[in-house]
């Protein structure tokens, strides 16, 4: 059984906010139609799992929490998750240059693809 899972940016997102504290994910624009219930939910799914992401997503996740007025209790403990939890896969920018779909989708996007 493969114990790898993907996370994009919201289900990320989520998931980094909620473990820091399940309290921030209503306060949060790119949380705020989650509930704690949903981080439950997602953290009782990843219980055990390997996480694995791009720098794409990662890059993506800060742009949309550090935009944000946030305590600073949760900019220490992100990067300490970030190194911890979860791995990263890089994916070299020519080879997503050099899919067909680059045209259609975002760089991000065609990351995930290829991870």
């Amino acid at each position: 059984m493969n114990n790898r899972v993907f996370l994009d940016t919201g289900h990320l997102t989520l998931f980094l906010i909620g473990l820091i504290n399940q309290n921030y994910i209503g306060k949060f624009r790119s949380t705020k139609m989650f509930s704690k219930e949903n981080f439950l939910k997602l953290f009782e799914i990843l219980n055990g799992q390997k996480i694995f992401t791009t720098p794409h997503v990662l890059t993506e996740v800060s742009h949309f929490t550090f935009e944000e007025k946030m305590r600073d209790d949760y900019k220490k403990n992100l990067g300490k998750i970030i190194k911890n939890l979860i791995a990263e896969k890089h994916i070299n920018f020519k080879k997503i240059l050099l899919n067909s779909c680059n045209f259609y989708f975002g760089f991000t996007d065609i990351s995930i693809w290829e991870a």
